[in-house]
């Protein structure tokens, strides 16, 4: 492992946690194509996965594994763990064993991962991973051809490579072979040979072949290739020879594959496609071009024999690619399969060369960078460029470059395609079992069916834990390899030279913690005389340079140049070019700024007022000899204060470091200078960085809550104000109402609108507009009234009263304070509900040819029309009527279906519904009672949700049927959930996944409830609590979820005002604080909306210490009321507050453990193993942390 620093030198005096994690391995290498960056590598692969094939796991390659195939990884086995000190040089050297994993799991590749931790003399930490792959072999052959089939007579390109699993070439003898397959009496492949060639690899690893396709049948090409070593691995690739004459019994495929003859296709070009069916005379399906689970008709294939082939005309509409999938039936299982069509666009994409001036550069040197565009032939493009130049550090933050690749971002769409198939043979079967019946067990030790394994005549389980599936047949050789680490032998090492870089950010000092120093102390006046004095670096940027618009000349040449910023670190120069036709590319360099002797400050990225902060300055030398240094710490303003000397003498060693320490104490807020310097004879260093320093405090604000019922004559309310804070940031308000629901008043002039759209939008328009005038008939208030009103009523809610109105605004055409706006409005939705009434009487989504009723808006139409009547408008007499006829058929319906349960006499239905609960609501409220129906959702009252259950208590309370709503109450109540502290109730709903359907909606169910709580007793707290829920819980503190449900709150709520009184309140009120009256307020129905409803008490009129509001109230009516602390707390330990949403903040400490977990071996044993995890530890506030 090897810790450089970004401006190149390597980590000394730093500590190196790591730990070793190992992995099963699985990786596929695929031959490159020029458009892997568009279709991923691989895409062009023509081969299948022939697992019925012997030895095809060991010489064949896997077809490209898609993102929708799932994935399961087994869980890292840990093999190590330490923390050990870092060499003179920046690494460490570690050794990985690797037997065990040979003896245990010799079946598998294995990929160990390592993570190190290194924390410098800094105390930053740093993270750096890297792995490397052990494998089961020692190189891998892989052999492809150039077409996807071939005619008799076509000329094969065949290519080989032979590499390492890490994809380092391997040279050697090689002995290619060509078998003709055919199929014995079992359909087992039988092979011939029928030519011979050696050619061996050269040192790229790769070899090649051209030959004439001979007679038709189905091929093998073998290449065996042999390293130094002596050691022969095998790769090999099915392919076949097709034409006219095709004996399908020599053949055999996978059970359905789809074969194209080339790699990409343009527009204009024929692509042949081959459709190969392992089951003679197969019917197949084909569809060309689905997308996204979307099919054309499909194309009906008579096969005859296994083969076929098909034409498909390619137009440019295709670019970049298009999907074939088929689809077949064989011994009764359906199988599909897909292929994409790759259709590459035209070749978009341009070369950048970007060449520096420099590779190292000093702070604050001119660089000069030349830039070079070409097109993909090499020819010079004219273009433009953008470039940026910033801080590599920047990377190791963000987890890389957070850009994506140009020529991707603007090229890489393509048509996605997924299978959409369903059938009857796909059903699932399981054991029936008798309730007494001994249950059969899953065998294995991870629960797994045994599989057989001809290898070694017994049972094995899959490695792969709970997976469920057999083993593949055969085995294979595994080598084991050690690997030493080793300074000298860079290849070998666990990390690869670029990986593992520590960064140096000096322009964004890391917190730091106390640590005693090793460093003298002292004054050298020889060698302050000597010191040359630095250039004091104050120019730290995230970005060097940055140029948007670069245009290059004919040449497709241009140059920049700049000032390198002061930070010492290493820089990517990144460039982006863009030309005519959309034609994109990009190039990145990197070059270093660093010094022979420098500096690196470490400080926090801010400082607080009381806090004591150790200041670190990391000194380097890189200069030929030993060097002492006097390290000085200077400071401006009066923010901090330094403890100690400023002055420190040190002896640093070339290519050493040494920190030096000094403690300061932080006085006041303000802005800090931190300058600290670096002096020698030789070279000297400077850093200057300013910080805020921050106040010791936050802004704090206490809420109380507290309600009068209308009996209770005195209240009171305490709090406390610290000595410790800003007395001019000091606020208390105290907020009261005698009634909450009347806030939502402001609401009504919003709601109105004219109505449109189908059925429900028609309603859920017209029910607002028709709630709004009930609610004003109700409380006997005028539209234009409510314009002039200057008080919010809801006490919970601060801010400009008169603005707090506007939030309600929804629609164009309101607010509405014109009552005779407001019944045109009505009018009209009375107009369009006539219209669109069915003739059977019902009401459908849309009125029409082919439409049929629903009971759901049957039923909330003759609702709307029911609250019209209501609010003194008279719907037409027939048309409710009608509506109600059709509901009662339904309802009658409906109840016969509920007795053919009892005998199962089709159609039944087992219970009542909470479609039934609303329909028995809106027929009760229509005078038509139905005593049979009554009985039914009584008996299944425990299956209704909770909007039914209120719904169908209205209906009870109106038939006076009081032992069966108390009933109902007591199965709503068991839910109800109330909060003390704020006074609120609300039901703990158990809607679960059926919050989408009608009786789904929260709050239309808090408003059914609050409707029935009003009527049997609205004066109760429970009552209350539920109203100031429903208030509290808007969207933006205006609407709920929708118009509609909003509507209902609305009515719900006046109807509670009404019953409980709020309406007509006639109180006198009394504030005092500490005994002293501060405040005499009058609430009576006539000032409702206009009274004084607040006290605020600011600055100096708020005093330290403990104090008590004493709430005095006579006359009659409740009272609701809301006090707010506000002030800026200077505390050395400032406690939580909160009311009704209260954050509980814990932290803990993470330790790591380690735990045993069970995995499979090779040959099914079961194999415990390390793994990594962590216990809590919770960090308290008298936690000291090490």
């Amino acid at each position: 492992m090897q810790a450089d620093y970004f401006f190149g030198a390597p980590v000394v005096k730093a500590k190196v946690k790591y730990k070793i994690q190992r992995y099963n391995y699985s990786k596929n290498w695929y031959p490159i194509g020029i458009w892997d960056w568009l279709y991923e590598p691989g895409y062009w692969w023509f081969a299948y996965n022939y697992d019925w094939y012997p030895g095809w796991r060991f010489w064949g390659c896997e077809k490209p594994w898609g993102f929708w195939n799932p994935f399961n990884p087994t869980p890292p086995e840990l093999i190590a763990s330490n923390e050990v000190p870092i060499g003179n040089d920046g690494s460490v050297e570690i050794i990985i064993d690797t037997e065990a994993a040979k003896a245990i799991h010799g079946d598998k590749d294995h990929k160990y991962e390592i993570t190190a931790e290194v924390t410098d003399e800094s105390r930053r930490t740093i993270v750096g991973t890297n792995s490397i792959i052990i494998a089961k072999e020692p190189f891998k052959v892989y052999a492809w051809v150039d077409r996807g089939y071939f005619k008799t007579g076509d000329v094969i390109n065949a290519d080989f490579m032979s590499q390492t699993i890490e994809n380092s070439p391997v040279q050697g003898k090689g002995i290619l072979k060509l078998f003709k397959i055919t199929l014995d009496k079992n359909e087992m492949p039988e092979e011939t040979e029928v030519e011979k060639w050696e050619i061996d690899t050269n040192e790229q690893g790769q070899a090649k072949i051209q030959f004439k396709a001979g007679q038709n049948g189905q091929y093998r090409l073998s290449y065996t290739v042999t390293d130094s070593a002596n050691h022969a691995i095998e790769g090999a690739y099915v392919f076949s020879v097709v034409g006219e004459n095709i004996n399908p019994a020599n053949f055999r495929f996978n059970e359905l594959e789809i074969i194209p003859n080339k790699k990409e296709f343009a527009p204009n070009d024929k692509a042949n496609i081959l459709i190969n069916a392992n089951y003679p005379d197969s019917t197949v399906l084909l569809f060309i071009r689905p997308s996204n689970g979307v099919y054309l008709e499909p194309k009906v294939i008579y096969m005859n024999g296994k083969s076929t082939e098909e034409i498909i005309e390619i137009t440019k509409k295709d670019m970049p690619n298009i999907f074939i999938e088929a689809l077949t039936i064989n011994n009764g299982q359906v199988y599909t399969e897909i292929k994409e069509i790759v259709v590459p666009p035209e070749k978009r994409v341009l070369n950048v060369e970007v060449l520096t001036s420099k590779e190292t550069y000093k702070p604050g040197e001119k660089a000069e960078i030349k830039l070079k565009i070409t097109d993909i032939f090499g020819k010079p493009f004219k273009g433009t460029l953008a470039l940026t130049v910033y801080d590599e550090a920047l990377e190791y933050i963000s987890g890389g470059s957070n850009v994506p690749e140009i020529k991707a971002f603007f090229w890489k769409w393509r048509r996605s395609h997924y299978t959409q198939t369903s059938s009857n043979v796909s059903e699932e079967s399981y054991p029936i079992y008798i309730n007494t019946d001994k249950r059969m067990q899953l065998i294995g030790a991870f629960g797994n069916l045994l599989g057989w394994s001809k290898q070694d005549n017994s049972f094995a389980t899959d490695g792969d834990v709970g997976s469920g599936q057999r083993l593949e047949e055969g085995g294979s050789k595994s080598r084991s390899l050690s690997i030493s680490m080793r300074k000298e032998k860079k290849s070998e090492s666990i990390a690869s030279q670029d990986a593992m870089k520590c960064a140096d950010m000096e322009a964004m000092p890391a917190p730091c913690a106390a640590a005693p120093s090793e460093l003298s102390t002292g004054a050298s006046a020889s060698g302050e005389q000597a010191a040359l004095q630095p250039t004091i670096r104050t120019n730290f940027a995230d970005t060097a340079y940055f140029a948007g618009t670069i245009d290059t000349d004919s040449e497709g040449l241009a140059s920049v140049s700049f000032d390198m910023p002061e930070n010492l670190t290493g820089w990517f120069i990144k460039v982006w070019a863009m030309g005519h036709g959309t034609k994109v590319g990009e190039g990145k360099v990197k070059v270093v700024t660093k010094k022979n002797l420098l500096l690196r400050m470490q400080s926090p990225r801010f400082f607080v007022e009381t806090d004591e902060v150790t200041l670190s300055a990391n000194i380097h030398n890189y200069l030929s000899s030993e060097k002492e240094v006097t390290a000085v710490l200077e400071l401006e303003g009066d923010t901090l204060s330094l403890i100690g000397e400023a002055k420190q003498i040190i002896k640093v060693s070339s290519k050493g470091e040494q920190r030096v320490d000094w403690q300061v104490k932080v006085i006041k807020e303000g802005t800090a200078t931190l300058r600290m310097k670096a002096l020698t004879n030789e070279e000297s260093d400077a850093m200057e960085m300013k910080f805020p320093v921050y106040v010791h405090g936050i802004m704090k604000t206490v809420s109380k809550s507290n309600a009068m019922r209308p009996e209770t004559r005195e209240s009171e309310i305490t709090f406390s104000v610290p000595a410790k804070r800003k007395p001019d940031e000091t606020l208390l308000e105290i907020r009261y109402s005698p009634t909450l629901a009347a806030s939502i008043l402001d609401a009504l002039p919003y709601l109105a609108d004219y109505p449109y759209g189908c059925t429900e939008q028609t309603l859920n328009r017209f029910l607002p507009a028709v709630l709004a005038r009930k609610v004003l008939k109700d409380m006997n208030i005028k539209l234009p009234d409510i314009a002039k009103h200057t008080t919010n009523t809801n006490a919970q809610e601060t801010g400009n009263d008169s603005e707090r109105m506007k939030g309600w605004k929804r629609y164009k055409t309101n607010p509405v304070f014109n009552e005779q706006i407001l019944d045109e409005m009505i009018e009209v939705g009375f107009r369009k509900l006539y219209s669109m009434q069915l003739g059977d009487g019902g009401w459908g989504w849309f009125s029409g040819y082919g439409e049929t009723s629903s009971p759901h808006l049957t039923s909330i139409v003759i609702h709307g029309l029911q609250i019209a009547e209501l609010a003194g408008l008279t719907p037409l007499k027939e048309v409710m009527e009608k509506g109600v006829y059709w509901l009662l058929k339904y309802q009658k319906e409906e109840i016969q279906q509920l007795k053919n349960a009892e005998k199962e006499i089709k159609p039944w239905k087992t219970y009542a519904d909470d479609m039934d609960a609303f329909i028995f609501m809106v027929l009760s409220d229509a005078g038509k009672f139905n005593k049979e129906m009554s009985e039914f959702l009584y008996r299944d009252r425990t299956k209704l949700k909770f909007y039914a259950k209120a719904m169908y208590g209205l209906a009870l309370f109106n038939q006076k049927e009081v032992e069966k709503y108390t009933m109902i109450m007591q199965n709503i109540e068991q839910y109800v959930v109330q909060d003390k502290e704020n006074q609120t109730a609300y039901l703990n709903l158990q809607n679960g996944d059926y919050w989408w359907y009608w009786y789904g909606s929260e709050f239309e169910a808090y408003a059914y409830y609050l409707k029935l709580l009003s009527r049997i007793k609205p004066k109760d707290d429970l009552t209350s609590g539920l109203v100031k829920y429903i208030v509290n819980n808007r969207k933006n503190a205006t609407y709920w979820n929708s118009t509609r449900d909003t509507a209902l709150c609305i009515e719900a709520l006046a109807e509670y005002m009404k019953a409980s009184g709020e309406t007509e309140p006639d109180m006198n009120l009394v504030f005092s604080i500490d005994g002293k009256k501060i405040k005499e307020v009058q609430i009576n129905s006539e000032n409702l909306f206009t009274y004084d409803n607040k006290i605020i008490l600011q600055g100096k009129e708020v005093t330290d210490g403990e104090h008590k509001i004493l709430i005095e109230k006579s006359g009659k009516g409740p009272l609701y009321i809301n006090s707010y602390l506000s002030y800026f707390s200077l505390e050395d330990f400032i406690t939580k507050a909160g009311l009704e949403i209260k954050v509980d903040r814990k932290y803990y400490k993470l330790i790591e453990s380690t735990k045993e977990t069970l995995t499979a071996g090779s040959r099914g044993q079961a194999v415990s193993q390390k793994t990594q995890k962590y216990d809590r530890e919770e960090i308290t506030p008298d936690t000291v942390l090490k």
